[in-house]
């Protein structure tokens, strides 16, 4: 990774984050004034981390049937068409859902726009092998609790100024409207906010909003999966038909009776993800708070898994709808006697007091907290039923039901700040599971619910954690074992349908530069 570090003269007109020529980010000397030796840095242009074709492009393949589910029209999509633009992936995360111009994240992706994809993968176990002691697997290191209260703002060894100058000079009110940033390490802890939560009632935002999360979402069903394992509820080996013989039926989910509960979380099913799907898309904007009707006998989503893009547990292939399916397999393993939203919430939530994180169906918010609205581009030559003037659309009252264990979590910037030293300080799973969640295993690029890097891209060192996009947010949760450092960034704007706007991804990883750069700076 290249940083180029540069400040913008005091009279050059930077009012957020703009990209210089040489892939620089550029920013007035006004806005780190007193911030002297901290600059903000992006990394400079390289390849692509992946692409796909362009959605204008996009096709059916011909002589492809299209298919019926309860009178809702499905087609599979083209070989590498999807609904994916010519553009830089992001640096972890999730296949981008929908319509979307930032590229996929995973396989053909990369791990950092700017940097070459892995397309493929080599073939191997799917289990990790894991030790049956109960020693906590070194992947934490203690971190002084100098939290003060939800809208703390920093502790003095922390570089607050330097952090709020790049949220500043990261927002507008016509580009992403608000920032939430929070990062902690062995020196303390710093949370800020920057823009606004709600444009149009002039709403700032503030630390201590309730967010969306999106993928990230997936940590919180790999720890109840994981969780229900050590209550021999369930097994890693167990079958997806095994589990829910009465919503798999004939011509539903194919090789349903071969794909492990440890193929759905390390994302090596195979099965194809109705998120990128450009009929489910059309179909979602139609109505966007439209509730997908679900019990233990009848699932309107499940009928959208109908296909498969290789056979289980020969390659890696990021995997919404193998999410999804966790959540029917958790409930199941109860006798649907319990929903997840109660599970996470009483093993996991209530246990370590993050009150105001939930994993509800339909991802509303709590009506008593405040949270940030999420802002999507939509073009009514493409939604012409959604809009009749291209412009910004508010998504926070949309039901995320379609996403549900895959990507309808909210939490607030302290609440993961607190699930990241549970988790790996072994409070919410053992250790043998905790291994599990961070050892990736071939072909897979995935633990179970974590991306895991051995190297790096913005501070060289092991990362776990996950990243996400949904309509109207961007999220990015990085957890570093070897230095303690936590960071979790949110924006209220992704574009996720045609045609994008705006690379909300591409922004978040500049702003994760930037953060790396004074960080480091700060350490020197």
């Amino acid at each position: 990774m290249v940083l180029v570090i540069r400040t913008a003269p005091k009279d050059a007109k930077v009012d957020q984050l703009t990209v210089g020529k040489n892939g620089e980010i550029l920013v007035p000397q006004s806005k780190i004034a007193n911030a002297a030796g901290y600059a903000i840095a992006a990394r400079a242009t390289g390849a692509p981390g992946g692409a796909g074709t362009p959605a204008a492009d996009m096709v059916v393949a011909e002589g492809e049937e299209a298919k019926t589910a309860n009178s809702r029209k499905s087609s599979k999509k083209a070989e590498n068409a999807g609904v994916l633009a010519d553009a830089p992936g992001s640096a972890i995360g999730e296949k981008d859902k929908g319509f979307s111009g930032n590229g996929e994240n995973m396989g053909g992706g990369g791990l950092l726009s700017g940097l070459p994809g892995d397309a493929g993968g080599i073939l191997g176990g799917l289990l990790p092998s894991v030790a049956t002691d109960t020693t906590l697997p070194d992947v934490f290191l203690s971190i002084d609790d100098t939290t003060t209260d939800s809208d703390s703002t920093t502790t003095p060894a922390l570089p607050a100024t330097a952090l709020q100058a790049l949220l500043e000079a990261s927002v507008s009110d016509t580009g992403i409207p608000g920032a939430i940033l929070a990062v902690q390490t062995t020196a303390g802890v710093w949370t800020g906010a920057a823009g606004k939560a709600d444009v149009d009632a002039n709403v700032l935002m503030t630390p201590n909003m309730q967010v969306r999360i999106a993928g990230v979402t997936k940590v919180f069903t790999a720890a109840l999966i994981m969780k229900l394992v050590e209550e021999n509820k369930i097994a890693l080996t167990d079958t997806v038909q095994q589990w829910l013989p009465d919503l798999i039926v004939p011509g539903t989910v194919p090789y349903s009776a071969q794909i492990t509960v440890a193929m759905l979380l390390n994302h090596t099913s195979g099965l194809y993800d109705y998120a990128g799907d450009q009929y489910f898309t059309d179909l979602l904007l139609s109505d966007p708070y439209y509730a997908w009707p679900s019990d233990s006998t009848y699932d309107e989503i499940i009928y959208w898994i109908y296909d498969s893009s290789f056979l289980p547990g020969t390659a890696f292939e990021y995997c919404n709808a193998g999410y999804y399916l966790l959540g029917k397999i958790a409930e199941a393993a109860t006798g649907n006697t319990d929903t997840v939203e109660n599970m996470v919430k009483t093993r996991f939530f209530d246990p370590l007091t993050m009150s105001k994180t939930t994993l509800t169906r339909g991802g509303q918010f709590e009506a008593t907290e405040p949270y940030t609205r999420g802002y999507c581009w939509i073009d009514p030559n493409y939604y012409p039923t959604l809009v009749d003037i291209a412009k910004f659309v508010d998504t926070s009252g949309w039901d995320l039901s379609w996403d549900w264990t895959s990507g309808s979590g909210v939490s607030t910037a302290q609440d993961m700040l607190t699930w990241t030293k549970s988790l790996f300080g072994g409070q919410v799973v053992n250790a043998q599971s905790l291994t599990q969640m961070t050892t990736p295993q071939d072909p897979s690029a995935f633990g179970f619910g974590l991306e895991v890097s051995d190297h790096d891209p913005w501070f060289g060192e092991k990362m776990y954690g996950h990243g996400g996009e949904n309509p109207g947010v961007v999220v990015r949760w990085l957890y570093y074992p070897d230095s303690g450092r936590t960071i979790f960034l949110v924006l209220n704007r992704f574009d996720s349908y045609a045609p994008s706007q705006m690379d909300v991804s591409q922004a978040a990883d500049s702003i994760l530069s930037g953060v790396s750069s004074i960080l480091l700076s700060a350490s020197q």
